[in-house]
């Protein structure tokens, strides 16, 4: 990397900073290309003869370690070890099949089981039986939405189903007369709906930015009828990267939608391992590669911008430099302290029930995720 910034690539400093401090180098950088090239070659020559030597080494760092395991631990020294060499054993085989079978081999839904009402669970296989039971499944939960609030009464007639109701825009502008018999949580929920009075300019569209979007997608990612690795190869071909990218803001700049883009394939996922209770399964639409790519830039600008207007919330963890962990964490505590609050300062109760509710009583947030 120091090589190549100093022939002139672009190579963030920073980076190379926070690189050599996690390495532990303690080596000035070096003043020529050449003097750069000679270390280069020094490390590479290093490199090839601790990759020829690495299955003892492994073996040895593999043999202290046991022992520091068995002065701490009840197991002898010979356990230990012969524990991790399975292990390493079983990692080798495992990327071995997975070499030759594929990432994607055997991940599809095979036969699922469904609990009826007196609780008799039945497998179902066949083809048929199979897409009629997740079609009536997903209909359940796909029409979840339609007693909500915003679904009915005085607020379907002022937002209309496609949010073109006359009342829109004084919703907008905050001025909007909240019908007094709505939810507390959809009262809220229209008056965050207010517009910024502060105005960000727009992000300026680009072809290299489309380029380098396509160039860090997944080309194993599943899509529609067009596969990924198609949109990804075009984006870095001069004249179909071009095409592709005018396509790609016809929808922006004029509100067209296209026939490939109102179609998806429902895809069903096993949220746990070996689990196959229909109601247990998670439901995913594959939508066109090209669609995907314009949702994941629109994304990006509306959170730059929100950000820079200060529309994010201090707790919102779906921001750079925050950590899922964090999130997850934060998340136990706080219901951890309103199940003490129910339970110790209110008393027994069983009101605080949040993973075995399946339907929810204000669909407002659930609609408009």
């Amino acid at each position: 990397m120091v090589k190549k910034k100093m022939q002139g690539c672009h190579i963030n400093t920073r980076s190379l900073t926070r690189l050599k401090r996690r390495l532990d180098i303690e080596d000035t950088y070096p003043q020529t290309i050449q003097s750069a090239s000679e270390k280069v070659e020094a490390a590479s020559k290093n490199y090839k003869e601790m990759k020829a030597k690495g299955e003892s080494l492994h073996l040895g760092y593999r043999e202290r370690l046991a022992r520091a395991r068995a002065e701490e631990g009840n197991h002898s020294a010979v356990m230990e070890l012969n524990a991790m060499n399975l292990r390493e054993q079983q990692r080798d085989s495992a990327r071995k099949i997975k070499y030759v079978t594929g990432k994607l081999q055997g991940v599809s839904t095979s036969h699922v089981e469904v609990t009826d009402e007196q609780g008799n669970t039945t497998e179902i296989t066949g083809k048929q039986e199979l897409e009629a039971a997740i079609i009536r499944e997903n209909e359940a939960n796909f029409h979840q939405t339609e007693d909500c609030p915003l679904l009915n009464g005085q607020l379907l007639l002022d937002i209309g189903l496609l949010g073109d109701g006359p009342q829109v825009e004084s919703i907008l502008r905050g001025t909007y007369e909240i019908p007094a018999d709505a939810p507390q949580g959809t009262q809220d929920f229209l008056k965050a709906m207010k517009r910024p009075t502060q105005q960000y300019p727009e992000l300026p569209a680009s072809l290299p930015s489309y380029r380098q979007s396509w160039k860090r997608a997944r080309e194993r990612t599943a899509s529609g009828t067009i596969h990924y690795g198609q949109f990804k190869a075009g984006g870095q071909h001069a004249y179909i990267g071009w095409l592709n990218y005018m396509l790609a803001e016809i929808p922006f700049t004029s509100g067209y939608s296209p026939s490939r883009w109102k179609l998806g394939t429902d895809l069903m996922l096993l949220k746990k391992a070996k689990v196959y209770a229909l109601t247990k399964l998670r439901t995913i639409i594959l939508f066109e590669a090209d669609f995907n790519m314009n949702n994941k830039r629109f994304g990006r600008e509306a959170m730059y911008k929100a950000i820079k207007m200060g529309q994010i919330a201090e707790e919102q963890y779906s921001r750079p430099g925050r950590s899922a962990i964090e999130h997850v964490l934060n998340r136990k505590l706080v219901f951890d302290y309103c199940a003490y609050v129910l339970n110790v300062v209110r008393g027994p109760t069983n009101a605080w029930s949040v993973s075995s509710t399946k339907r929810p009583i204000d669909n407002t947030t659930r609609l408009h995720a």
